[in-house]
């Protein structure tokens, strides 16, 4: 396919690399430490499942702590639905069970958001059939 082409998928959903992103930030952009805001990719079937939460902060920087609250909010939201694949589904998802046991104990850096997620994603594309979009 030529360089700026679309390709017609038919409408369903392929897996791409979308679910899987580089845990170090680029250093491109204003110098100094970047905020992150809190993440999870979760891919299900047919889709990917995004959710995010903003950080509080005072006076402009983000409160000590908040990373990993705010990531076991997310995992508590996730680990609640029902796409959900269960503790024993891949490493990730045995980290997600932890997390949320663990009140978000050690889950407040990005590299582990990427681990965790990289890891059901990986998972999920092993077990993936040639049947399913």
């Amino acid at each position: 396919m030529a360089r700026g082409q679309r390709h017609d998928t038919g409408g369903s959903v392929h897996y791409g690399d979308y679910g899987v992103v580089h845990p170090a930030p680029t250093t491109t952009g204003a110098p100094g430490p970047r905020t992150i805001n809190p993440f999870l990719y979760y891919t299900v079937p047919g889709r990917v499942i995004t959710l995010r939460r903003q950080l509080p902060r005072e006076d402009g920087k983000p409160i000590e702590g908040a990373a990993g609250k705010a990531f076991a909010q997310l995992v508590a939201e996730l680990t609640a639905r029902p796409e959900f694949a269960g503790p024993d589904y891949s490493w990730g998802d045995t980290q997600l069970i932890r997390c949320r046991r663990d009140a978000g104990t050690g889950a407040g850096a990005i590299a582990r958001w990427v681990a965790i997620g990289t890891s059901h994603h990986l998972e999920h594309l092993s077990r993936r059939t040639m049947a399913e979009p």
